[in-house]
């Protein structure tokens, strides 16, 4: 980036932050946000790290956002031990407690045609077994899910399920 765009970003920084609009305010929430995360991975290993998606500031809350239950599960036993590392000069205060949540997976758009289902192949046997679970549940909304899925298994050979 060149000296010149610095400076004019630089300059659209101040320009926004010295406004009082809502924009300004998204804008030094992100900012913050952005000190938060650099924060932690700095405080994680890399292995951790590498599975940040975001993180995202309420009050004196900060929720990290991972990609898998894994590694939430991971973070969240290390929180004690990020709040202890939390560096004292930081440029924002250290989080009053940390909550650690699985991100919704975003899926690629493959030139804006909708992911198709997957179709999973049942055998003979297991649209028989649907069937006579159809058979012996006394549930009628259970009872016509089991009939629909074995009629499908017996007809195609396999199942793709409902969008």
């Amino acid at each position: 980036m060149s000296s010149r765009s610095r400076g004019t970003l630089r300059h659209l920084h101040t320009l926004l932050h010295s406004c009082g609009s809502r924009l300004a305010q998204y804008s030094r929430d992100a900012h913050r946000a952005s000190i938060h995360l650099q924060i932690l991975i700095a405080v994680v290993n890399d292995r951790v790290a590498a599975h940040l998606v975001g993180v995202r500031v309420d009050d004196a809350d900060l929720t990290v956002l991972v990609d898998s239950p894994t590694w939430a599960a991971q973070l969240r036993f290390r929180v004690p031990d990020i709040l202890r590392s939390w560096p004292a000069d930081a440029a924002v205060p250290k989080p009053a407690n940390i909550r650690v949540r699985v991100a919704r997976p975003v899926l690629p758009a493959r030139h804006g045609v909708p992911a198709r289902p997957r179709t999973v192949s049942l055998s003979p046997a297991a649209a028989l077994s649907l069937q006579q679970a159809s058979d012996s549940t006394p549930d009628p909304a259970l009872k016509s899910i089991f009939a629909r899925l074995s009629r499908r298994a017996r007809k195609t050979g396999g199942f793709e399920p409902d969008r």
